[in-house]
């Protein structure tokens, strides 16, 4: 019995670690799999930044709801806010959004007389 372990432990010195073969076989795999991936990546990175672009619209479309809900009064139905500036100084935003497109934050909000809201990037 004892000879037996003893050879099953000679086999194992061996054979100790992988062939070059095996190794170049998972590094060809492991190269498929990133040149499948990093092509998704940027398109997830994309979508994520037009996804964070509509949102923002959409923030101030609602702070902009909110001003003109409070001050709707015949004198303030021409007030047209040129950007986010004036909602940040009122606190109707705690600050002003960042367009992920082109990293600045240079939102126009337009309010028409009729309350009609515009939100747009020049």
């Amino acid at each position: 019995m004892i000879l037996k372990l003893c050879s099953v432990m000679k086999e194992r010195d061996n054979s100790r670690g992988f062939t070059l073969v095996e190794l170049i076989v998972v590094m060809a795999i492991l190269a498929l799999l990133a040149s499948l991936a990093v092509p998704k990546f940027g398109s997830v990175l994309s979508d994520s930044k037009t996804t964070a672009h509509e949102a923002n619209l959409r923030l101030i479309e609602q702070a902009a709801e909110l001003y003109w809900a409070k001050t709707s009064t015949p004198q303030a139905q021409s007030t047209i806010a040129d950007d986010t500036h004036y909602l940040v100084t009122n606190r109707y935003l705690k600050e002003a959004p960042v367009n992920p497109l082109t990293e600045t934050n240079n939102y126009r909000v337009t309010i028409a007389a009729d309350g009609k809201i515009t939100v747009d990037v020049p």
